[in-house]
């Protein structure tokens, strides 16, 4: 699902993984309209979050640079 656009100085957040402690904080704070990016190991956990603002990394080091809130932000080693 794609997010819309936060305003100006609106906190990016990051979560990896969404078992058990991960996916309601995440819904938490996706509902409460901060930008979210996950990373899961398994797509399956993702579903859970259906309905809710969010963006999908494809890995731990693509969520650090997104959640990071700059763009040129380097990927750690």
């Amino acid at each position: 699902m794609s997010e819309t656009p936060a305003p100006q100085g609106t906190p990016v957040v990051g979560v990896i993984g969404l078992g058990d402690q991960g996916l309601p904080m995440a819904r938490a704070i996706a509902e409460a309209g901060f930008p979210l990016h996950v990373w899961a190991r398994r797509a399956a956990s993702l579903e859970p979050l259906d309905g809710v603002a969010h963006q999908v990394a494809d890995s731990v080091e693509e969520l650090v640079v997104a959640s990071s809130g700059h763009a040129d932000a380097a990927a750690p080693a």
